[in-house]
């Protein structure tokens, strides 16, 4: 599979394999694995690790068979019986308008103040804000072009194409992400990083900055300024989602902006929500169905 999945990806799926499948099912002869081995396997996952980790081991391990099985090293799946392990997702997290604004009032000043915002209201993902460079913010048309994200494998930070079609895009944005925007294109004036080449989340040597100093060093001491408990970066993209669809914007764009691959996806992901515009409907509808008060003459 190397060759034709991302870096990090490919260490994601060596690493279940060498802590959680070789050591159970390492000296098992492919073409002799009986369902049983498999079960086994994975219930020592589940008990050691978790669900949604034992759910993995069978996705990989049934990858690996269905490829043994066209090969024809081995005669059948024994995956294919085994169920896939119950796990709860973990729970959505998003601020609420207000939360954001204590969040976008804390960043003012700050030279990434104009990344919470960006986050937030366009939806981008940290990767994708990470690799935005100048020549991909056009002011005047009010619009960005989402076309690469930066990367981390061992060490090392690249610039990627994004996975799908729908991932390469092309978003509006606010008055209050414009003006963020333009702050942060005079700071960069000034700090000689505002080329169409530069990037325009930078480190002050012009570099991709990493994830972990930017957790560490910028994300956690802002959320302790605006006095908000502990949510990751990437809940600023779900908070975006959010507003959008409980502000009545057609699912349809919502997804286009996020860059999902369908509408579809997009509401089962957000069901949250809309649940809660579910709710908003019904009441919408018994109010047309309410008697109306007969004023007096």
């Amino acid at each position: 599979m190397k060759p034709d999945r991302r870096a990090t990806t490919y260490r994601s799926y060596k690493g279940i394999l060498d802590n959680h499948i070789l050591p159970t099912l390492g000296s098992a002869r492919i073409n002799r694995l009986e369902p049983a081995d498999v079960a086994r396997c994975i219930a020592i996952v589940r008990e050691t690790s978790s669900a949604s980790m034992a759910a993995k081991v069978r996705t990989i391990l049934n990858r690996v068979m269905v490829r043994a099985v066209a090969l024809e090293i081995a005669p059948r799946n024994p995956v294919a019986n085994v169920q896939v392990p119950r796990f709860e997702k973990r729970e959505m997290s998003f601020l609420t308008s207000a939360q954001l604004a204590k969040l976008f009032a804390a960043a003012a000043g700050d030279r990434f103040e104009a990344l919470p915002i960006l986050l937030a209201t366009v939806g981008l993902r940290i990767g994708e804000a990470r690799a935005l460079t100048w020549a991909d913010v056009n002011f005047e048309k009010r619009m960005i072009d989402i076309s690469k994200s930066a990367q981390e494998s061992n060490g090392a930070v690249a610039i990627i194409a994004p996975k799908t079609a729908a991932g390469k895009r092309t978003v509006a944005i606010g008055t209050a992400t414009l003006k963020a925007l333009q702050r942060r294109k005079r700071l960069a004036t000034k700090e000689g990083f505002a080329s169409a080449r530069h990037l325009v989340f930078p480190t002050l040597s012009g570099t991709v900055v990493r994830l972990s100093n930017l957790h560490r060093r910028w994300w956690a001491p802002l959320l302790e300024e605006a006095g908000l408990e502990h949510v990751r970066l990437h809940d600023l993209r779900h908070s975006a989602a959010s507003l959008s669809l409980l502000a009545g914007t057609n699912p349809k764009v919502v997804a286009d902006k996020l860059g999902h691959t369908s509408a579809a996806f997009t509401m089962r992901t957000y069901a949250h929500v809309v649940d809660s515009l579910q709710h908003d409907d019904a009441a919408a509808i018994d109010r047309l169905f309410k008697p109306k008060r007969k004023t007096a003459k």
